[in-house]
Parts: structure tokens; C-alpha cells; sequence
């Protein structure tokens, strides 16, 4: 799933490196690609955040809901950190405005810098 993931969303973009960490009831995998490109994924392949220090995350990466709710209420902003799990969806802006998305992808809290 990871690789199919990455092939969808960063193809031919070059590994760096890949990181496996494995603590007692948690398994993930960090790879970071060229240009800034961070990458997270559970021990089922399931990409859990994606990081971008140079470009804007694909908008292809989140649910197509959260997508229109930012470009509607940030415009002209773009998603640098795009981070999930079951129960919320954490988003981080260019201009350091941080967002959380309820699993209904509702827009539940807003912190400017």
C-alpha cells in the first residue's frame, strides 16, 4: 500500500531514506523523499501524514470535503502538513494557520500564529 501510495502521489521523486520504528504496540515508517518531502505510514502501509517544507501537499492526498473547505475559507492558502488518524484530520498551512477536521470532516478548531 505504501508503495502504490507513493507511486499515485510522488512518482519519481527519489528516496532519501527510510526510517522503521517499532515501540511495543506501534509500528510506522518514515521515508523522506527530495525536496522536503516527509512521508508516515502505520505498519499496514496506511500513509498517516505527509510534509512538505517546499510545496504544497497534493491535494489528491485528503479527502476531497477538507480540500474545498480550505480553499473556500483560506483562499490562496495551501496545506504544507497533512496529518490523520481514526478520529481527526490535523492540518497545517503555509501561513502557519493550524486546522482540525472532526472524522465527519467537520472544521472543529482553527489556530492562527
Amino acid at each position: 500500500m505504501a508503495q502504490n501510495f507513493m507511486q499515485r502521489h510522488f512518482n519519481g521523486v527519489e528516496i532519501k531514506e527510510i526510517i522503521c520504528e517499532h515501540r511495543a504496540s506501534l509500528s510506522q515508517f518514515e521515508v523522506s523523499l527530495k525536496g522536503g518531502i516527509t512521508l508516515q505510514f502505520d505498519r499496514n502501509g496506511i500513509c498517516t501524514e505527509v510534509r512538505c517544507k517546499k510545496s504544497a501537499v497534493p491535494d489528491a492526498v485528503m479527502p476531497d470535503e477538507i480540500v474545498r473547505q480550505i480553499k473556500a475559507q483560506f483562499p490562496g492558502q495551501f496545506v504544507m502538513k497533512y496529518e490523520h488518524d481514526s478520529r481527526i484530520y490535523d492540518i497545517e498551512l503555509n501561513d502557519g494557520t493550524e486546522l482540525t477536521f472532526n472524522r465527519a470532516m467537520r472544521l472543529i478548531d482553527v489556530d492562527r500564529p
